[in-house]
């Protein structure tokens, strides 16, 4: 089946940041029969390849994009299998996936109903409630099925075959894997309170929402640092530091510039102290 792409196509709903871009090639991901098409699209063109989600962790770098960018719009699902199993499409939301925990009386990651991700896009960052607090949505996951448009197949990987370390598994920064299911094992479990608001309103306490952002920035960095950005105010061009949440950058402007050059003000820092910095955000050229 064909995927059909659109030249010049310009939006600011691909990333949370809400800048304007302009992508030479977009196309849209409908269903899996346009999988082959896209891996044959992808070596014809010899272009950087992104499959993106929701946009709630990209950072689209150019005003014009010449990568080719794919979202996924793969129907969304979760059905029970293999007994007690429950498989997600990687297009569902993580809210998808909670809500359908709390409705069943299950556990689940609900540490991450702020965290406005796609399944695919939380496996792919092993997405998870940071080194000191520890766990991550792996400790649920079972299976992952995704389609490797490098061999043209779909292959299938164990949670453990998966996970690399923190914030990093085998589709970090990947251009060749696109995850189609993930199995999951939530256990029975009973509430006092809702999960899903008890943790929207812990996050609105510690979290800045007060302007388009993509939540944490970087996975690896020296607090003091990010600190010392954050005291000052550190802005460009419509984008600053929050001064209420670290590691985190909020956006006003259509244009990516400045966020791309308070990003690099940490890193050029980081680079002369001699500390290290990787950034969580991805980043598409």
């Amino acid at each position: 089946m064909k995927l059909d792409l659109i030249g010049d196509f310009r939006s600011d709903r691909l990333s949370l940041f809400r800048t304007t871009n302009t992508l030479t090639a977009y196309g849209e991901l409908r269903y899996p029969a346009q999988l082959p098409a896209l891996a044959e699209l992808w070596k014809a063109t010899g272009r950087s390849l992104f499959v993106i989600g929701n946009g709630s962790n990209l950072f689209l770098s150019k005003p014009t994009i010449d990568s080719l960018v794919v979202k996924n719009c793969l129907a969304r699902a979760i059905e029970r299998r293999d007994g007690n199993d429950i498989w997600v499409s990687g297009a569902s939301s993580v809210m998808d996936v909670l809500r359908f925990c709390h409705r069943e009386s299950l556990d689940s990651f609900y540490y991450l109903a702020s965290v406005p991700a796609t399944i695919g896009g939380a496996i792919a960052m092993n997405a998870g409630r940071g080194r000191r607090s520890g766990g991550s949505i792996f400790d649920f996951v079972r299976r992952i099925r995704y389609y490797d448009l490098e061999a043209c197949e779909v292959v299938e990987k164990s949670a453990a075959d998966a996970v690399l370390g923190y914030r990093k598994t085998i589709f970090t920064g990947s251009t060749s894997k696109v995850i189609l299911e993930v199995s999951f094992c939530f256990e029975k479990t009973s509430f006092k309170e809702n999960p899903i608001e008890a943790r929207k309103q812990y996050a609105a306490g510690i979290q800045d929402y007060s302007g388009p952002n993509c939540g944490s920035i970087f996975k690896e960095y020296d607090p003091r640092v990010l600190r010392l950005l954050q005291r000052v105010g550190l802005r460009w061009k419509g984008a600053r530091y929050s001064r209420k949440t670290l590691n985190w950058i909020l956006n006003d402007a259509s244009a990516p510039g400045g966020i791309g050059a308070i990003i690099k003000v940490a890193e050029n820092i980081h680079r002369v102290t001699r500390r290290p910095i990787a950034r969580e955000i991805i980043t598409v050229v």
